[in-house]
């Protein structure tokens, strides 16, 4: 053999070895041998446990390592740094939820971006942020919804009194919206009341309580997330006789709110139906993955919106309130 010949074969070889070695790395990636972290504002076996559960279960189909994290209490400044622990840690796709006019968010999610790792946003949406996609309700059109539900209830006619746990959260602020807007259809109806007390079931419980004795008047009650769902059916469970003058609207499909509705104590439940926003943003991280490696952009993707399920009342066909299965969190 001619010695020139021997650093071209050997130059051949070594082509021919990162070759393979790339193709088995794109082979993996789109064989789903990714890592993916859900971010959760908080760690809980109730909502974002759902979501969570989810996000496993449908990353384990997939052979995709995942990882949950939350903070024993909402904490947005815990739910930006467990983000920021993500990207630095190398993860090839992130999903968290939205947060409201908080810059440190935007930048954080504006970091991902840069860093070539993509982002779903599930429940609240922050539409000025750099993410992939938002999958959850429309809340706007919920509140819109909500309007609507409370209209027929009254009689197009009563006063309307609105709690949420923090208005200023992008998921409870745009229902709060689409409920103004759609009461506007309705003249003889109006909002009297808009009760705000944090996440406390206890506190929630005595604002409630206290907001019904002294307003006897109100006609309709709209609970615009979880909390407050929680502490008016555990109200009525303890005091079934009063406040059956008031028709109640309430989100999430929990233990609560079902036996409220199972017992009639409350009139309808819309439920965002957070195992599908945990699947759903698995399938759109990982496809857009696999289009990425394949030589795709990294595009923006078209938000899923979902329509909330509207229960009216308890029989065999309503959705249980929770999905079992092994769930491990991770607590920041």
């Amino acid at each position: 053999m001619k010695k020139w010949m021997i650093p071209v074969l050997l130059l051949g070889i070594a082509w021919l070895n990162v070759s393979l070695v790339y193709e088995k790395e794109s082979d993996n990636r789109i064989a789903g041998k990714v890592k993916f972290t859900f971010v959760a504002p908080m760690a809980n076996y109730g909502y974002w446990g759902q979501a969570a559960l989810a996000v496993s279960e449908a990353c384990k189909e997939r052979g995709i390592d995942v990882k949950c994290v939350g903070s024993a209490k909402s904490d947005p400044v815990l739910q930006i740094q467990s983000i920021q622990s993500a990207i630095r840690s190398g993860a090839d796709g992130i999903i968290t939820t939205g947060l409201l006019d908080n810059e440190a968010f935007r930048n954080v999610l504006f970091e991902a971006k840069q860093a070539d790792i993509p982002i779903v946003l599930i429940d609240s949406n922050a539409e000025d942020s750099a993410h992939l996609c938002y999958i959850g309700i429309d809340n706007f059109s919920a509140g819109q919804t909500a309007a609507r539900l409370l209209a027929d209830l009254t009689g197009e006619e009563g006063r309307i009194a609105v709690v949420a746990s923090e208005i200023e959260k992008p998921n409870q602020a745009e229902r709060l919206r689409g409920l103004k807007d759609g009461l506007e259809q309705y003249p003889d109806m109006e909002i009297t009341a808009v009760l705000e007390r944090g996440e406390s079931i206890i506190a929630l419980k005595d604002q409630i309580t206290q907001l019904l004795d002294q307003n006897p008047q109100i006609d309709g009650l709209f609970c615009i997330e979880g909390y407050s769902s929680r502490a008016i059916s555990l109200i009525m469970e303890e005091h079934p006789e009063s406040y059956t003058q008031v028709h109640k609207v309430v989100f999430d499909l929990n233990d609560d709110t079902s036996q409220a509705l199972q017992n009639g104590y409350v009139d309808i439940v819309l439920e965002q139906r957070p195992q599908t926003m945990g699947t759903e943003a698995v399938r759109v991280l990982y496809e857009h993955c696999n289009q990425v490696v394949e030589g795709g952009s990294m595009e923006r993707e078209k938000d899923v919106l979902l329509e909330p399920e509207i229960i009216t009342a308890w029989d065999e066909s309503v959705t249980e309130p929770y999905i079992s299965g092994e769930l491990s969190w991770h607590v920041y």
